[in-house]
């Protein structure tokens, strides 16, 4: 009898060492079994009731890996790419695109006297542009597009000029441009080709041959100019 009580005992030692051994290697080494036999209930926080678990007594607290798995629906992404995920969806679903550049703002000089219109042949066709106003691009905040007509026009053709009102604005058809139209007086001035880099010649033509040089004329600009020469008592050009 003392012999079975022995062996008895033994084998509860025994048996609670390997069970400690077994807890310890399993809450250390990630690849250790975690089987503790077939599944248990779990209750509404995810976890597994101590008195469920097998392998537990009810004083023991979840390991990591038990609360890891637990927390985690089936559903969700690994822990690794949560993040990357909610980013995801706190942004706008919008595809990667460059960032499209405003339309060029461009102040044109609509200069007439005498029935006649004052214009510049383009050296650069690559616009298909050849005959055109003179005119410039807005480059400093603090330049009103009148200034630039003015500016521009002397620049181009030696004219000092005025502006007189607004004729109207478009997009142009070619370029894509945002064009302000202006009606500028003139004052004096020898004109010419006073940039040679940028234009092939100056010239006065007779408002009525607009078209013909620039078909695609502003037609608000076009307009104008009629009025104009009808208004106008000064002889028109030889």
């Amino acid at each position: 009898m003392v012999e079975v009580f022995i062996v008895g005992s033994a084998l509860v030692a025994m048996t609670g060492a390997l069970i400690a051994v077994h807890r310890w290697a399993r809450d250390r080494f990630t690849w250790w079994p975690q089987w503790r036999g077939p599944p248990a209930r779990v209750n509404g926080t995810g976890h597994v009731p101590a008195a469920l678990d097998p392998g537990r007594s009810p004083q023991d607290p979840p390991s990591p890996q038990d609360r890891a798995r637990h927390d985690r629906r089936p559903s969700d992404p690994p822990a690794d790419d949560r993040a990357a995920v909610i980013g995801a969806a706190d942004r706008p679903d919008q595809p990667d695109r460059p960032a499209v550049a405003p339309p060029a703002l461009i102040a044109a000089a609509v200069v007439a006297h005498r029935g006649r219109v004052l214009l510049v042949k383009r050296r650069d066709r690559s616009e298909g542009l050849v005959w055109m106003f003179p005119s410039g691009r807005l480059t400093r905040p603090t330049e009103t597009a009148a200034e630039r007509a003015e500016a521009e026009t002397r620049h181009e053709t030696g004219a000092h000029v005025r502006v007189e009102s607004e004729i109207g604005t478009r997009t142009h058809p070619r370029t894509g441009a945002e064009i302000h139209y202006f009606h500028c007086a003139f004052l004096g001035g020898e004109v010419h080709n006073a940039a040679p880099d940028e234009n092939e010649t100056v010239e006065w033509i007779d408002i009525r041959d607009l078209t013909r040089y620039i078909p695609d004329s502003f037609s608000s600009v076009h307009r104008y100019l009629e009025r104009l020469s009808e208004r106008s008592t000064l002889p028109s050009a030889d």
